[in-house]
């Protein structure tokens, strides 16, 4: 067992390993570590992670197991580990008294545990953050996915190798004395709907859809085709709603 801040520090150098993770005493196979370096470039210098390494034994008092490594993660084929004992010996300041009938390592130890508390509930609502983005970005790609005009173009989908299959030839276009006329070109004005139209449309679909079944879409051309050739029937469908 190392005792003393210098001496681990020389075991770190002796490694020839840039990362450390330190331990509870005797639990360096257990993925719950108390500390560890927190630099993630694996180019950073030896001196940085070295220094980072001081920093953390100064503050700490008890026994614990330190494991050191080339990459910032654990690999316990080529990891170096050992015990050591900090914050006991001669050339440290004197040892506290007890407090409250608390031993100075025991009081150490609440103090690592409780630090360590802090970082895994810190961490929990950093995730639990990420979490609420998430659900929100789903929502509102669920919403765009259910407006009126994505459900027909998801439908259209669907249909679209029978339509394109069932397609016939275009006429060709009409030529009048040099002069070029394509009838296809007529486009209607553009529809546009706002918000609550939108939702009120999509409403429609989806009562059509659940009456109908797989039949909603030719029914409603029906119903369009109908109007179309006989427009008085929207008198007659107007008095019966």
């Amino acid at each position: 067992m190392i005792t003393g801040k210098e001496n681990i520090l020389k075991w770190f150098d002796a490694s020839g390993k840039k990362f450390w993770f330190i331990y509870p005493y005797g639990k360096s196979d257990s993925a719950t570590y108390t500390n560890h370096s927190t630099i993630t470039d694996d180019n950073i210098s030896t001196e940085r992670t070295r220094q980072e390494l001081a920093d953390a034994l100064t503050y700490m008092r008890g026994r614990y197991t330190i494991a050191v490594t080339t990459e910032n993660k654990r690999s316990p084929r080529s990891d170096w580990k050992e015990d050591f004992e900090i914050g006991s010996e001669a050339s440290q300041a004197p040892q506290m008294q007890a407090i409250n009938g608390i031993s100075p390592d025991e009081l150490t130890q609440r103090i690592n545990d409780a630090l360590y508390k802090y970082k895994t509930d810190e961490e929990l609502k950093a995730l639990k953050a990420e979490n609420a983005q998430l659900k929100k970005d789903f929502a509102a790609a669920e919403k765009e996915a259910n407006e009126p005009i994505n459900k027909i173009a998801g439908i259209a989908m669907q249909y679209l190798p029978m339509i394109m299959g069932g397609m016939q030839p275009q006429q060709p276009t009409a030529q009048v004395a040099g002069l070029t006329h394509d009838p296809h070109e007529e486009k209607l004005d553009e529809i546009i709907l706002s918000e609550e139209e939108n939702h009120r449309l999509s409403k429609v679909i989806d009562v059509f859809e659940k009456v109908a079944g797989n039949e909603w879409l030719s029914l409603l051309e029906r119903m369009a085709a109908k109007l179309e050739t006989n427009p008085e029937l929207l008198g007659t469908l107007k008095m019966i709603l």
